[in-house]
Order: C-alpha cells, then sequence, then structure tokens
C-alpha cells in the first residue's frame, strides 16, 4: 500500500513538471513570436550638398528604401544654387529656386514606421539661416510635404545652428542656439510630437541659458554674470507682465542686474523673460532700436 502511494506521488508531480515545461515553452514561443518595436532612428546630415549627395532610406514605412538623391544647380556666379531640388525614385519630389542658397544639408527621422521625416537645412553667407524646415513624404503625390518650420526659420533668426539632437517613438528634440542684438548667444530645447501629419511644439515655453559666459574679455568680467544667467542694464528697460505687451510688469534701471529664466515662441515672434527680484516681465526680441545697447557687454560678444 506504501508503493503504491508513492507510485502514484511520482506520477502526480511528474505530469505537474510536464504541464509546467509545456506552459514554460508555450510563453517563451509567445515571447518570441512577438515582434519587438523597432529603435528610433535618427541619422544626421544623411545628404549634403559639399559631400554625400545620395543615399537609399524608408520614407514612407513600407520597408522598402527609396533612394533620395540632392541636385543642385549654381548661378552663372557659381556661388549661389539657381535651383535645388530632392528627387525620390527619380522624381522630383522637392525645390527650391533662387534664394541665396550655398548649403543644403539633410537629417532623417524615423519615430515609427508611421512618422518619417526629412529635416532640410539650407543656409547661405556666413553660415547664416535661408529656410529651416521638416517634410513628410507622400506617396501617394511623390512629394515631400512639409511638417514643420523649425523657429529660426519661422521667427526669420540667421544667426542660428539648431541640432537635431534626441528622437524617440513619441517626440524629436531640437537643442536651439541663436543670437539676438539684445541678450547675445542663447541656448534651448524644444521638443515636438507628431499631430495629424504634422510636427509640433509640445510647449511654447522653455528654459533658456546664456552662452555668452562661454568667452571672456580683458577687463570686461561680464562672462561672470552670464553664466548666471544675469544681464546688467545699460538703460531704462520695460519687462511686461504678458507678451501681449500691453501692460509693464517690472521697469528695470540703469545698473540693475536682472535674470534670464524662460524664452517663449508665439505668433512668429521669439520673447524672453527676466526675474527682478519677486517680479518677473518679457521682452520682445528684434523690435528693439539700438538692440545690442540695453545690457553691458552684449555688443562685444556678437558674432557677425
Amino acid at each position: 500500500m506504501t508503493t503504491k502511494k508513492n507510485h502514484d506521488l511520482w506520477i502526480k508531480h511528474a505530469v505537474f513538471a510536464v504541464f509546467c515545461m509545456c506552459g514554460a515553452l508555450l510563453l517563451s514561443g509567445t515571447h518570441t513570436g512577438t515582434a519587438k518595436a523597432e529603435a528610433a532612428v535618427k541619422r544626421t546630415n544623411i545628404l549634403l550638398s559639399r559631400g554625400s549627395t545620395s543615399c537609399t532610406v524608408d520614407l514612407d514605412g513600407d520597408g522598402k528604401k527609396e533612394q533620395v538623391i540632392l541636385k543642385a544647380v549654381y548661378d552663372e556666379q557659381e556661388f549661389y544654387f539657381a535651383k535645388t531640388s530632392l528627387l525620390v525614385d527619380g522624381q522630383e519630389a522637392l525645390s527650391f529656386g533662387e534664394m541665396g542658397i550655398n548649403l543644403v544639408t539633410a537629417d532623417y527621422i524615423k519615430m515609427n514606421d508611421a512618422n518619417i521625416f526629412l529635416r532640410v537645412f539650407t543656409n547661405t553667407d556666413n553660415d547664416c539661416v535661408v529656410t529651416d524646415r521638416i517634410y513628410r513624404y507622400d506617396p501617394s503625390k511623390k512629394k515631400l510635404t512639409e511638417a514643420a518650420r523649425l523657429l529660426d526659420d519661422v521667427c526669420g533668426v540667421i544667426h542660428a545652428r539648431p541640432e537635431l539632437t534626441r528622437v524617440t517613438d513619441a517626440k524629436l528634440t531640437i537643442t536651439y542656439q541663436m543670437q539676438f542684438d539684445e541678450i547675445g548667444r542663447v541656448q534651448w530645447t524644444a521638443d515636438y510630437a507628431p499631430k495629424n501629419g504634422r510636427l509640433e511644439l509640445v510647449s511654447n515655453v522653455m528654459k533658456v541659458k546664456s552662452t555668452l559666459g562661454d568667452t571672456a574679455f580683458p577687463g570686461d568680467g561680464y562672462e561672470r554674470l552670464f553664466q548666471k544667467n544675469q544681464f546688467r542694464a545699460m538703460q531704462k528697460i520695460r519687462l511686461f507682465g504678458k507678451t501681449d505687451m500691453k501692460h509693464v510688469a517690472v521697469t528695470v534701471k540703469p545698473e540693475d542686474t536682472v535674470t534670464l529664466t524662460k524664452i517663449k515662441y508665439s505668433k512668429k515672434s521669439l520673447y524672453v523673460k527676466f526675474s527682478k527680484g519677486s517680479k518677473a516681465g518679457w521682452m520682445k526680441l528684434g523690435q528693439t532700436e539700438d538692440a545690442s545697447r540695453l545690457f553691458y557687454g552684449v555688443a562685444s560678444r556678437l558674432a557677425g
């Protein structure tokens, strides 16, 4: 009787073990059979008018690569391009006319199969920006259609150096560095997310940092202020409570020190926010006469 009990117990354990093994194999098979999401792709300078002018990439998410060719035809002086074109599988998908362009670059952005973009950047003398736009390829029309204009383009800031710094399946990040007469060179990051076939800013208010403190001038000393995001006023400056610029929130007196905190994009314009003690206010960039005379140490650090 004891032997039979042991035998029955052994059978129960064996059946349970086989059941567990089958379950493990089933789960393992289910796991390996699940397609792993492809990581987002960021490839900068896949096209360069002074370098590689041809590449193959998947532009529409069908798994097949299209051939993209950059074609630039010089004008009579052979300095600017009379026409710049992007060809996809031999057909013109995008073109620029005479715009003073002498350099074109393109970045490849794949967030996922449904959101693939080309960022096309053009500039002219002294690395000044002409256009900076992101496009989506429409295979039905065989055209690159505009998905976004980056802030240097839409705001007409020619002294800019935006970089595509990060791409995920949900958003992409642009690190902006621009120069303004009022405050010199500043840097900030902006996230863009897909919406209705386009790319839109996740937030139009961003933290901003002065980069003027990277260089020192003998006998100047203002780099120490810029490193702390601080500016010393040369004249009376009015800062406004909102970017509609209707009501003054802070009046900055000559020799006062203010701290730069935010940058905001609104209606094709850029604004910066300064704090002074417990108060804060906005300044519109690009709208002030003799702008480089607002703060000490800025004019001597402007490039171009």
